[in-house]
């Protein structure tokens, strides 16, 4: 299986560094990424399997990670976010009946993770928390939405990225 991590770059590949680094899945040193004693040595000639252009002079990379279980889903939310303690309910519900592993990215305390998440949302479309994105289907859910439609974007259905809460939050 293969399991996808986000990196951006802009014209130089050792820019991504840092957002490895505010993940925190990964020990992250100038000769490679490592995490329970494996080590990928990443070179962007073997490794970056796929880009996608975003903006002028950037483009964002996939890093191919093989025989790793990583979550592909990632959460982003705020400890003082009223939406974003409401969803909690219906993310460990998620959890415990579909066992799917989600990455919660807390935004005021890592500032690469704020980074990311401005290059995930590269419209500003959404502009607010929480955020939800998935890396393999890149489908996106912006503020509270209902469990159905949380429940599809975590099994890589379509979802609406703006349908607004009912009474279960």
């Amino acid at each position: 299986m293969f399991i996808y991590t986000l990196i951006y770059a802009y014209r130089c590949s050792s820019e991504f560094l840092p957002l490895l680094r505010g993940l925190k899945l990964y020990n992250v040193t100038k000769y490679g990424v490592s995490k329970n004693n494996h080590v990928f040595h990443f070179i962007q000639k073997n490794k970056l399997v796929g880009g996608c252009r975003r903006k002028k002079n950037s483009f964002l990379f996939f890093l191919n990670l093989k025989k790793k279980k990583l979550p592909h889903l990632l959460c982003f939310h705020s400890e003082d976010c009223e939406y974003c303690r409401s969803m909690e309910k219906l993310l460990t519900k998620l959890k415990e009946e579909e066992d799917v592993n989600l990455l919660k990215l807390e935004m005021y305390e890592n500032s690469y993770n704020f980074e990311l998440l401005q290059q995930l949302d590269y419209n500003n479309l959404c502009g607010g928390l929480p955020y939800y994105y998935n890396l393999k289907t890149h489908y996106n859910i912006c503020g509270a939405t209902t469990y159905h439609n949380l429940r599809n974007w975590a099994l890589d259905r379509k979802c609406n990225p703006n349908e607004p809460p009912n009474e279960e939050i």
